[in-house]
């Protein structure tokens, strides 16, 4: 059992993580359901290569970003990244429809509003996969977006990492039958930290609005290691390959290769402050350089707007790969001359990114103790 003083530490966590936002930045749960047999075989499993008052602060909380173009298929302006709102008021706000983006033969991304979590789904030849899903900003309109695509069964779900606007939507593709994959280090992820987090939202009206009925730990059924392929139909080939430690311990994503398409989850975002609160910026960089080279046409994005060409897909991740640089600079410049994480976290200059939306509050100061610590700060 845990101590009253850990579980403290946990719960002040979670608060920080969760405030201000419907998105949560981790999730997890306590044990792993029974399996049941995969809706489809996959193929054998093959390793995968590892892998001032800051006036800038304040305007991250509430500026919006606006979308990467792209040479086909842009979403509309609806998509434009914006911080997320919380509870009601997101709700509120969100709009009628969620915009379908067709990638390629029988492969689409949803693009969410508010810089939420994207997500993106295969229509096989006997059912669906589909890849990440945040409840928080609508499961009615995710699910609708699919059913204007297919009538199709969702057969498959994958969880491209840890976090409730990720694997919050769990239960709903469980009801219906699908079976649930991640890496092997995002399901410990998952079951170290979802009772704590779905405890924090199950205390305030917002959270219990949404996870009332979603309350069943859904871990994970199926694993892997290094990498699964779901055979979903000609040229629809889902390779799930764990990517190693970038945005969480256990991020992976699902590429297509005939098509040359990525769902990426929290490995990419565009155009907005990445979370780097429970990663490894660093070894992230060699993720986005892994990914780089793998030379995707499109990429479902984690959040902001989704790509429709090689060279916008390969904008984003060089980007990202230069804002990772730029933060750490900037922290070790005020670590070198003496100033503390909480003294960083003040004075910071976030520059060129100042206008960046940021996908929960604790998306920055968060993501600036990891920094402080991967430049040798104590």
């Amino acid at each position: 059992m845990k101590s009253p003083q850990s579980l403290l530490a946990v719960h002040s966590r979670v608060a920080a993580l969760c405030a201000g936002a419907a998105l949560l930045a981790a999730c997890g749960s306590t044990s792993a359901p029974a399996s049941p047999a995969p809706a489809s075989t996959p193929t054998a499993s093959k390793p995968a290569a590892s892998a001032a008052q800051p006036a800038s602060l304040a305007a991250s909380a509430s500026a919006a970003a606006k979308p990467a173009a792209s040479a086909s298929a842009k979403p509309s302006a609806s998509a434009e990244a914006k911080p997320a709102a919380s509870g009601s008021a997101q709700a509120a706000a969100l709009p009628a429809k969620l915009d379908v983006v067709k990638l390629g033969e029988g492969i689409y991304g949803i693009q969410a509003v508010k810089y939420g979590m994207n997500t993106g789904f295969v229509v096989g030849d006997d059912g669906v996969m589909t890849f990440a899903c945040n409840p928080a900003d609508s499961w009615d309109l995710r699910f609708a977006a699919i059913r204007s695509v297919t009538d199709k069964p969702i057969k498959w779900h994958v969880n491209g990492h840890t976090a409730s606007d990720d694997v919050g939507c769990n239960p709903d593709f469980k009801k219906m039958g699908a079976t649930i994959y991640g890496s092997v280090k995002m399901k410990e992820d998952y079951e170290a930290l979802w009772p704590d987090m779905l405890r924090a939202q199950l205390n305030t009206p917002a959270g219990r609005q949404i996870y009332l009925n979603r309350s069943t730990p859904t871990p994970p059924d199926v694993t892997f290691a290094d990498e699964q392929v779901l055979n979903l139909g000609k040229g629809r080939e889902a390779h799930l390959i764990y990517m190693g430690k970038g945005h969480t311990i256990g991020d992976a994503i699902a590429w297509m290769p005939e098509q040359k398409v990525m769902f990426s989850a929290d490995l990419t975002f565009n155009k907005g402050h990445a979370t780097a609160t429970r990663g490894d910026s660093i070894n992230w960089q060699k993720i986005l350089d892994r990914m780089i080279g793998m030379a995707p046409n499109a990429v479902v994005t984690g959040h902001g707007a989704i790509t429709t060409s090689a060279a916008d897909s390969k904008e984003v991740m060089q980007n990202l790969s230069t804002y990772f640089t730029y933060m750490r600079n900037q922290v070790k410049t005020l670590a070198d001359k003496g100033k503390t994480v909480e003294d960083i976290k003040k004075e910071i200059d976030l520059g060129p990114y100042k206008d960046y939306p940021a996908p929960t509050a604790d998306a920055i100061p968060g993501s600036i103790e990891e920094y402080y610590r991967e430049v040798g700060g104590k």
